[in-house]
């Protein structure tokens, strides 16, 4: 079974706030071909998930939604320099379910959901397992495409997301930015689809080698109930890993407490804590004028 990468459409691959069924506004996120192309040089399958509720709201057609995948295949291919590849499949929930492609283009599959419980066209209206956050889609792609869920990912830039992947078992990256890194479930939060790419690369390399944990406890008396502590808390773990080329894999902000688990042996984990500690405590004594950290173990 093969791993994938499973991505949201707009605003994650495709710069759109809203619904697109006009395939002449398909516009590529920067870096995206880049992205794509290195995901499949590490042996990912990469299959768009999208919610389309446009189709039922009357705003455009399945048609429509086929053609601007079509387009997105069209753009990606042209901005790497490759030949214009077979369309990949656009799969709704009464299709067949398409066969792993021996030479499949950059994008293997586009799964969408016409489906929405407000819907103004009878034939779509009510909730459906593939809609976003039920990982349906994901469900359906990794039985007709041989996934294994449990060595993919799952990247979007909504919460709902987020929750799909990891109702499928999937590893989720949220896009957003330092706010929505210390509120999101998900276990990273990036910028952009470029440095979420860079994270799967980096954790797919990183796989085999070993893992360390730490845990900081907070004083009593609640100092990390505060959102503006977590958030700061949160903000300086990356950062401390990002300066000091660190894979932080997982790190959990709770209100008594804080998790983290690295790539690298246990040394690597306890100066990560203490710099965590050190900074940190600075800042909340500035503040608060009281410790925010107890005893270090």
């Amino acid at each position: 079974m093969r791993r994938a990468v499973f991505l949201d459409r707009d605003d994650t691959l495709i710069q759109n706030a809203g619904d697109l069924g006009d395939p002449d506004g398909v516009r590529l996120v920067d870096g995206a071909p880049a992205a794509i192309a290195r995901l499949r040089q590490h042996g990912f399958a990469v299959v768009v998930v999208t919610n389309q509720a446009g189709v039922a709201r009357g705003a455009f057609s399945l048609t429509s939604v086929t053609q601007v995948h079509e387009r997105i295949t069209q753009q990606l291919a042209a901005a790497l320099g490759l030949p214009l590849p077979q369309h990949s499949p656009t799969i709704g929930p009464a299709d067949a379910l398409p066969a792993p492609a021996p030479d499949a283009p950059l994008i293997e599959a586009f799964f969408h959901c016409p489906f929405h419980p407000e819907a103004t066209v009878a034939e779509f209206r009510g909730s459906h397992p593939w809609r976003k956050p039920s990982p349906g889609m994901l469900h359906a792609a990794a039985q007709s495409l041989d996934l294994d869920l449990t060595r993919s990912w799952m990247v979007g830039d909504a919460e709902r997301d987020v929750e799909a992947g990891a109702a499928a078992g999937c590893r989720t990256i949220r896009l957003g930015s330092d706010i929505d890194r210390a509120r999101s479930l998900a276990d990273f939060v990036e910028g952009d689809l470029p440095r979420a790419v860079e994270r799967i690369v980096a954790a797919l390399l990183a796989d085999d080698r070993p893992r360390s944990s730490i845990v900081l406890r907070a004083l009593t008396g609640d100092p990390l109930a505060r959102q503006e502590t977590r958030n700061t808390v949160a903000s300086a773990a990356w950062a401390i890993a990002e300066r000091n080329g660190v894979t932080l894999e997982s790190l959990t902000v709770l209100d008594d407490r804080v998790r983290a688990t690295l790539v690298g042996e246990e040394l690597v984990a306890i100066g990560f804590a203490a710099e965590l500690r050190r900074s940190t405590e600075g800042w909340y004594r500035s503040r608060h004028g009281s410790s925010l950290w107890g005893a270090a173990p």
